[in-house]
Parts: structure tokens; sequence; C-alpha cells
């Protein structure tokens, strides 16, 4: 936490108040000023050694990717909930990376054209784009006749890619 020019690192151990028998986090304030390495252990034991002002702009880049971060999880969680809806027709979807943002790929599980489920991916690709609740994403749709691995891996972006199961 990054609050007034110092860092408040939280500490690994929480102690009871003996008086209050509350819980209480402990914090290890560092200097940003001070350009001496400290070693930072997290809590699945990776160790990172920076100085408290490469630890103070981490922070604040994490502070940054939050609201970007839940976004994505709704985001997510909306496509699954469209898939259900749409299960019978879809043989694979996947989200990726691209260069303007993400891509939802649908491949659907016949080669002729489905205008009902062509209308539904348009309805919310718009949806997507309107809503509030996703104003930092960018995303683009497009849907795929069955098709051979080979040919819809094309689209998608190596290591960057989440699929739908």
């Amino acid at each position: 936490m990054f609050v007034g020019g110092r860092l408040y690192w939280p500490a690994h151990i929480q102690r009871v108040d003996k008086m209050t028998q509350q819980t209480i986090s402990e914090y290890i304030q560092l200097n940003v000023e001070d350009e001496k390495g400290q070693c930072f252990v997290t809590y699945d034991h990776d160790r990172f050694f920076i100085s408290a002002s490469e630890a103070a702009c981490a922070c604040k880049r994490h502070d940054e990717t939050k609201p970007f971060q839940e976004q994505l999880k709704k985001l997510f969680d909306h496509l699954a909930e469209w898939l259900k809806g749409h299960r019978e027709k879809i043989e694979k979807a996947f989200v990726t990376v691209r260069e303007g943002g993400l891509l939802f790929l649908v491949v659907r599980n016949s080669v002729p054209y489905d205008s009902e489920i062509e209308n539904s991916l348009l309805d919310l690709d718009i949806e997507v784009a309107q809503a509030s609740g996703f104003d930092l994403l960018a995303m683009d749709v497009l849907a795929l006749p069955l098709t051979s691995e080979e040919s819809y891996q094309a689209f998608l972006a190596p290591g960057c890619t989440w699929e739908y199961a």
C-alpha cells in the first residue's frame, strides 16, 4: 500500500491484541528514497530483491490494474453465460489477445451459415461494447464454421489464450 510517499508492506504475521482480541495486521514502513535493496518474500515463498522505490512503483501499477482485472473477470463470466445458452451449436470457444484488445473466437459445430448464432454473437458484441461495466476492455468477436484445429489456431495468440471448456 502506497500512502503519502511512504510504502507500507503488509507483514506475513498478524497479531491478536490481548485487550480487544482483534486481529491486527503488522506493516513494515519503507522509505522510498532508500535505494538499498530489500528482500520481499511472497506467500508462495517467491523472493524478490528490489529497492523500496521499485516496490512502490510495483504497488502503484498493481493498484491501477485492479479495475481492469475486475472487468476482465466479469467479461469472462458474461461470455461463459452466453456460451451456456448456445452450447448445442458451438464446438469450441476462446478468448485471446490481439493488437486491438481481446478476441472472442467461437468455432461452430457445423459448416453451413447459421444466422441465429451469428445474430446472437453480434448482439453480444454490441452489448459488451456499450456496457459501462466493460469500459476498460476492447473486444472483437468472430465465428468460424467447423474447421480444423490448425485453421482456428491461426487466430489465437500462443500463451495468451483462454479456452472455454
